[in-house]
């Protein structure tokens, strides 16, 4: 139950933090983490996480779709008997 409470204690900081300006956040998590370096410790550890995990999302996906997307498409005709609702 010990472990429920405080991984719930972590989403609501980590939650807060992100709802939070930039310039809000540290001051944020001296409040919120108090005198508890293992809190804050784990707080931020989650933070890190989500900002590489935002990078990634982001990042050379979003590069290599406008390249696609400026690409002509060609689309193979269809053949019958390849797909059985193609009548022949």
């Amino acid at each position: 139950m010990k472990k429920l409470r405080q991984w719930q204690r972590f989403k609501e900081i980590v939650g807060s933090v992100l709802e939070r300006a930039s310039a809000e956040r540290a001051a944020y998590l001296e409040q919120a983490c108090g005198q508890d370096p293992e809190l804050r410790a784990e707080v931020e550890s989650l933070l890190s996480a989500h900002r590489e995990a935002d990078g990634l999302s982001e990042g050379p996906w979003r590069d290599a779709s406008a390249e696609l997307a400026a690409q002509p498409q060609v689309i193979a005709p269809c053949e019958p008997g390849v797909n059985p609702k193609i009548r022949q």
